[in-house]
């Protein structure tokens, strides 16, 4: 998955020792705002499904209910540091 926040992962990486404090600071603040709506397309097509396909959103509710919850698990993995790491800075 890429996005805004792969492309601030990468300039960070990228960036020189001397400016990476300054390049981290500006991609937090840069990346804030649009951290949340990052998976926004995944709920909306969820909703989507539930109230317009309701039958075809239990079937695959049920049959694959794993890899959904491996999905969700995901999800809240990759989003729950960000607001640990930035009331640390």
């Amino acid at each position: 998955m890429g996005g805004a926040d792969f492309g601030a992962g990468v300039l960070e990486f990228l960036s020189t020792a001397k400016s990476k404090d300054r390049t981290r600071k500006v991609m937090y603040r840069a990346i804030g705002p649009i951290w949340e709506a990052n998976h926004m397309w995944l709920i909306i097509a969820i909703v989507i499904l539930f109230v317009g396909f309701p039958v075809i959103y239990a079937t695959m509710s049920v049959y694959l209910h794993i890899p959904l919850t491996i999905m969700l698990l995901g999800i809240i993995a990759r989003v729950l540091p960000l607001p640990f790491v930035i009331m640390m800075r």
